[in-house]
């Protein structure tokens, strides 16, 4: 899931936890809105969908989105509108926010709600770039999902 402005995503970590993640036994299937980029060039995805190990979902509209959507045992990626609906659909999922605290925006679904920022910007553009400096919290990310499964 890429949220809206760069700013808001850009997790250093988010490519290495995908493959932690498919390592874990999890299905893993990226939804893509067609950006390719994160912050930079640097931060990219493309490294997981080029070895050809992963699902990339490209929906052309909303509804089947939300119809692929209805079918995850859990989610995770930025808060974003895609956040929303697995909260509205009761899946456990887990979001990095950098623009908006998950604080004002959490369902009671959500398992992990990680801040880049504490005084979150709200604006369009943010040259702080707190996202990316966010420290690894993989494991924690992990751990969670682990919880999930094992119910």
């Amino acid at each position: 899931d890429e949220a809206g402005h760069s700013f808001r995503r850009g997790y250093l970590y988010m490519n290495s936890l995908i493959a932690d993640l498919k390592k874990d036994g999890w299905d893993v299937v990226i939804l893509r809105n067609g950006v390719k980029s994160l912050i930079d060039s640097r931060i990219t995805l493309s490294s997981v969908e080029i070895n050809g190990q992963y699902d990339v979902a490209r929906f052309s509209n909303i509804r089947d989105t939300l119809l692929f959507m209805a079918t995850a045992h859990a989610y995770f990626g930025y808060e974003s509108g895609l956040a929303h609906v697995a909260g509205a659909y009761n899946i456990p999922y887990g979001v990095f926010a950098a623009a908006n605290g998950v604080e004002n925006n959490r369902h009671p679904s959500c398992i992990f709600g990680i801040c880049a920022c504490s005084t979150p910007c709200l604006g369009h553009v943010c040259e702080q770039q707190c996202m990316a400096q966010l420290p690894n919290y993989n494991e924690m990310v992990l751990h969670k999902f682990r919880e999930i499964r094992n119910g």
